[in-house]
């Protein structure tokens, strides 16, 4: 009987071995190549750092973009357009300026004849008190003179 055991345990290893084995090994090696496939084709890393030149584009105007001329890592050329700014807010205030321009230009004038009268009253006070210091001159004159 243990020659029966011992011959049933044998066969039941050379089953493992021949068939199940290769079966675990092939399995083993389509899993490996679609690893090796997706790692081809993935990119992972651990150092999430780009090696590359960056640059820092920022415009001298706020805005909204209104038209963009660059793709994702598109070459550039030094001058050339990469977007458009939304100029309705700059129309707006520049609109705003100008209102306020001709508001400050219209002040302007207002002060300005304000200016020209105060110059012309004073001129006439200056008239008068030269025609009262006159009067004054000639009447002490008189007075003196005993007329």
């Amino acid at each position: 009987m243990e020659e029966d055991e011992t011959k049933q345990s044998q066969r039941v290893r050379k089953i493992f071995a021949f068939i199940i084995f290769p079966v675990i090994l092939i399995a083993g090696a389509v899993a490996l190549y679609f690893y090796l496939q997706y790692q081809r084709t993935h990119i992972s890393t651990d150092d999430a750092f780009v090696d590359g030149r960056v640059h820092v584009i920022a415009s001298k105007v706020p805005g909204t973009v209104k038209a963009l001329y660059v793709v994702d890592n598109q070459q550039v050329k030094k001058g050339g357009p990469i977007l458009e700014i939304d100029p309705i807010d700059y129309d707006v205030r520049v609109n705003e300026a100008r209102a306020g321009l001709e508001t400050e230009r219209a002040r302007l004038n207002e002060l300005q004849n304000g200016v020209n009268t105060a110059q012309k009253q004073l001129k006439e006070a200056v008239s008068s008190l030269a025609a009262a210091q006159a009067e004054s001159s000639l009447a002490m004159h008189f007075q003196v003179m005993g007329w």
